[in-house]
């Protein structure tokens, strides 16, 4: 019998309900390959997130995310694929980030720029959790 744990996920990009999401994610057999593709099988195991709204309103997001989500004894892992129009080199800031974020900078205000934020908590109240924020720079 595959084992499945409850986990309660609210993402930066919410859920068209505007409430945070309860998920059943599943157990996977093998880790999966940690190298960015999620074309592993182990990834086949996990539950897609997907349909995002902007932040408080019911208006789909321009630009959707999926999140891919399992576990197995040793870790909770995530993926995810941010899907993005192709930029042109003009609206490219990253000579700005990187002048504003050198190495003394790093990690500061990195919730201004587009990226990820996962919280994650134990508890059902939401309360202590854990903020992670991860970008493609």
């Amino acid at each position: 019998m595959q084992s499945i744990v409850s986990l309660t996920f609210s993402l930066l990009l919410c859920s068209s309900a505007l409430a945070r999401p309860l998920v059943t994610v599943g157990r996977a057999p093998v880790a999966p390959k940690i190298d960015g593709v999620l074309n592993d099988a182990a990834w086949k195991h996990a539950i897609v997130l997907s349909d995002y709204t902007l932040m408080n309103t019911p208006l789909r997001a321009p630009q959707q995310t999926e999140a891919r989500v399992l576990y197995d004894q040793d870790a909770l892992y995530l993926g995810f694929r941010c899907y993005e129009i192709v930029l042109q080199p003009a609206q490219q800031r990253v000579h700005e980030f990187r002048a504003e974020h050198g190495p003394q900078t790093r990690d500061e205000r990195i919730w201004n720029e587009d990226g990820v934020e996962v919280f994650l908590s134990a508890q059902a109240s939401g309360q202590p959790y854990f903020h992670f924020i991860v970008n493609a720079l």
